[in-house]
């Protein structure tokens, strides 16, 4: 209980004490059978369509054309309750239920571009997957075939990755991210970080974004180390995205590190429309 305390203050924004509160698919889960049930859950989640994709505006510190969002997902209980992914994704991960979440999210986020596209402001969506999901080769031609389907050819989400799942599975994305490319679909790697292994796989791996590990926004302390990550990835023209930022500091501190672009808290919550008001964000 103390790492998922850590995990939500470093969600909260990294500069608070967090104290623990079990979650509505824990308490699910303890209540009846524990890890089990929350997978009975989790699948009849699935199989009812009530994962529900939500979306947090990212916005642009630069001079940058477009609309672009972070995807996340909750999921709906029978009995109208609603558990964020941080409750139900660890199990998720335990009992390889991640590859199917990954394809419900990302196809709806592709019916959603479909239709944004047919009005004419289609968005830049980033949607998390994990790296799992790439090794299947039915999963690469079947998002070939939705990309062509729904006229989707040049308009295709971005696919965020974790920094420590990705150097775990190197291979894969060796394989898979430049397969990615010729699908118009292009890679963020979350969690970046100044190590070497790190800063490596910019020079190995068609990544077209990075996003710092949120320390590097939301300590002072870690500016120069931040300005030199940000120099780093833009000479391989690579843009980089502050995450987690929850505090008009924190946007200071990504502005005068020449961060492309922000989401967080402090800016606007996940939400279920795509219809945030981008210029008064870039006003302010």
């Amino acid at each position: 209980r103390a790492d998922k305390a850590c995990a939500r203050a470093r969600e909260a924004g990294g500069n608070g004490v967090e104290v623990y509160q079990q979650g509505v698919g824990e308490r699910a889960a303890e209540g009846a059978g524990g890890g089990h049930d929350l997978t009975r859950v989790i699948t009849a989640a699935l199989e009812a369509g009530r994962l529900v994709p939500c979306y947090q505006p990212i916005v642009p510190l630069r001079d940058l054309d477009g609309e672009r969002y972070q995807a996340a997902v909750r999921l709906e209980t029978e009995a109208g309750e609603t558990i964020p992914a941080s409750d139900f994704m660890p199990t998720a991960f335990k009992r390889g239920l991640v590859e199917r979440i990954d394809r419900f999210v990302l196809d709806r986020v592709l019916e959603v571009l479909a239709e944004r596209r047919a009005a004419g402001t289609p968005p830049r969506l980033y949607v998390h997957h994990a790296m799992v999901t790439l090794r299947s080769k039915e999963w690469i031609l079947w998002l070939r075939d939705r990309i062509v389907e729904l006229g989707l050819v040049g308009h295709a989400p971005l696919l965020v990755f974790e920094l420590a799942d990705v150097l775990t599975n190197l291979r894969v994305a060796h394989a898979r991210f430049p397969v990615l490319g010729k699908l118009g679909v292009s890679v963020c790697v979350q969690g970046f970080t100044d190590q070497p292994a790190a800063k490596a796989i910019l020079g190995e791996l068609p990544i077209s974004a990075i996003a710092p590990a949120p320390e590097f926004t939301a300590e002072e302390k870690r500016m120069a180390r931040l300005m030199r990550l940000v120099q780093f990835a833009h000479e391989r023209d690579c843009r980089v995205v502050g995450t987690e930022i929850a505090t008009p500091q924190e946007i200071a501190r990504a502005w005068d590190c020449n961060l492309d672009l922000i989401r967080g808290p402090y800016i606007h919550p996940p939400q279920p429309l795509l219809n945030f008001d981008f210029s008064e964000a870039q006003q302010e």
